[in-house]
């Protein structure tokens, strides 16, 4: 989780506010979800295993600004170096 908090301070300090809020929005609801079924389930598992949805998804949200959409990412590199 210390992971996420430095990848999500490092968006912010970047400026990419809008990836940031987008992929919080979409874990959101995700956990939203799975803490409407999963502790129906699974009892007080359930709603820890809603935890590990929300962070799992804004994880894949770090990792995809990351790796394929943010100024880092490989593409964009790979283009300032054949500029």
């Amino acid at each position: 989780m210390f992971y996420l908090t430095c990848l999500s301070g490092w968006n912010q300090s970047c400026g990419n506010f809008m990836q940031l809020s987008l992929s919080t929005v979409v874990a959101t609801i995700g956990a939203l979800i799975s803490l409407n079924t999963l502790p129906k389930m699974f009892g007080l598992t359930g709603v820890w295993m809603s935890f590990g949805v929300f962070n799992s998804l804004r994880l894949a949200g770090v990792w995809l600004h990351q790796t394929k959409i943010g100024p880092l990412a490989n593409l964009d590199m790979a283009k300032g170096k054949s500029q």
